[in-house]
């Protein structure tokens, strides 16, 4: 029998990235909080925008209130938006 060990972070505890390891977003579509970071002023405050500018759709929607949490906190931030990838 196995065990399905499930851990949820909360995003607050991983921002802002400065120096700290890149955090997959998405597993589907394999993309970082980085590369949405690198997005978001082109996308402006739109989850759907994200995903386009990145060139995916979302597949099984659990990564959907990720994306939003990190466009609220570049929005609501002083510090650029872009982080290299």
């Amino acid at each position: 029998m196995r065990r399905i060990i499930i851990i949820h972070y909360k995003i607050d505890r991983l921002l802002p990235h400065r120096g700290l390891a890149r955090m997959y977003v998405c597993l589907c579509n394999a993309f970082t909080d980085r590369q949405v970071r690198a997005v978001c002023p082109a996308a402006g405050s739109s989850a759907a925008a994200v995903y386009c500018a990145l060139g995916v759709r979302p597949k099984c929607g659990k990564c959907v209130p990720t994306v939003r949490e990190i466009l609220d906190e570049v929005a609501n931030s002083d510090v650029p938006a872009a982080v290299p990838a």
